[in-house]
């Protein structure tokens, strides 16, 4: 009795608030401990017909205004990382390898999170590709958190929302089944089509003569393609590049950074790279900075004319 009182208080209570709203748009709803913005009422027109009991008269058209509510589209980034920590057992204690890190990376954006080595760069990755949990905080994908999902459901966003490019390679395969594999681990493609998918990427990126190389035999540049290829050829929301031009040259630092942003714009990703210097972060929106355990921010500029957007200006001008 006395929780069907309280029920029934709350239920009043939240209607008080929504009403008290209404009269005063400046005010706002608390909801669940949130302050959530008060939308202005939008006023429609609704037209509707009435008909007359008596058959002789004829149906009358009448309108009337209503003011509603409206629900703005919220924008979710594609990747969330909100307060995550995380930590691994070293002999017979524990060493931190993040700490409180938050990060986001939006549709079509290119964040750089910039590190030496040994300090959790590829742990950010794999928390990121779902391969590890973190310890606190929550990592989400396009809104939904990894950790509350099921093992299907989880199974599922990672093989089709997220593409992972390394340095590792798979020595037992050629570059055309390694790329297919990639593809087929999604479920959604019949033979068919991965036949033609693996053959757009792979000419797409110009490594097509490439097709029935082993690892072994490729260059340093050409793994790097191939790595490219196996993690864009399903089209995910997410590509993750974990440090694959690590010791190359300014040129091809630069090749790297004008694939993905042609990643980025073609095929509307998010593209969250970890890097081991400056240079291989070059033109990206959000420049972070990984040491002991923190992310320092160290560039951010949401409006950077990524390298395609400067050609379209040249070629209209």
């Amino acid at each position: 009795m006395v929780r069907s009182c309280r029920k029934r208080g709350l239920l009043a209570h939240r209607k008080r608030d929504w009403r008290a709203s209404d009269r005063d748009p400046s005010e706002r709803l608390l909801h669940r401990g949130k302050a959530q913005p008060v939308l202005e009422p939008t006023v429609i027109c609704v037209s509707r017909w009435v008909f007359p009991s008596s058959p002789s008269e004829s149906p009358a058209r009448l309108s009337e205004t209503r003011r509603i509510r409206t629900v703005p589209a919220v924008d979710v980034p594609v990747l969330r990382f909100e307060g995550v920590w995380k930590a691994f057992v070293r002999g017979r204690g524990w060493v931190s390898v993040l700490e409180d890190v938050s990060l986001e990376v939006g549709e079509g954006q290119i964040v750089a999170v910039v590190g030496g080595r040994g300090q959790g760069k590829s742990t950010l990755v794999r928390l990121a590709a779902g391969m590890l949990c973190a310890d606190r905080g929550g990592v989400s994908i396009k809104g939904r958190e990894l950790g509350d999902l099921s093992e299907g459901d989880l199974g599922r966003v990672l093989r089709t929302e997220i593409g992972v490019a390394t340095r590792g390679g798979e020595d037992r395969l050629n570059v055309h089944d390694y790329v297919e594999m990639s593809l087929a681990a999604t479920r959604e493609y019949n033979g068919r089509e991965r036949e033609r998918l693996v053959r757009d990427v792979l000419a797409e990126l110009e490594i097509a003569e490439c097709a029935d190389s082993p690892w072994a035999e490729l260059s340093d540049w050409q793994r790097v393609l191939v790595e490219f290829a196996q993690a864009v050829v399903r089209r995910p929301s997410l590509l993750l590049v974990d440090d694959v031009v690590d010791g190359m040259g300014l040129d091809q630092k630069r090749a790297a950074m004008d694939l993905m942003e042609r990643f980025a714009k073609d095929r509307r990703c998010a593209v969250l790279m970890a890097v081991s210097d400056h240079a291989a972060a070059l033109r990206s929106a959000t420049v972070w900075q990984l040491s002991h355990t923190k992310l320092e921010l160290m560039h951010q500029d949401p409006d950077i004319t990524y390298l395609h957007q400067r050609r379209a200006r040249v070629a209209e001008s």
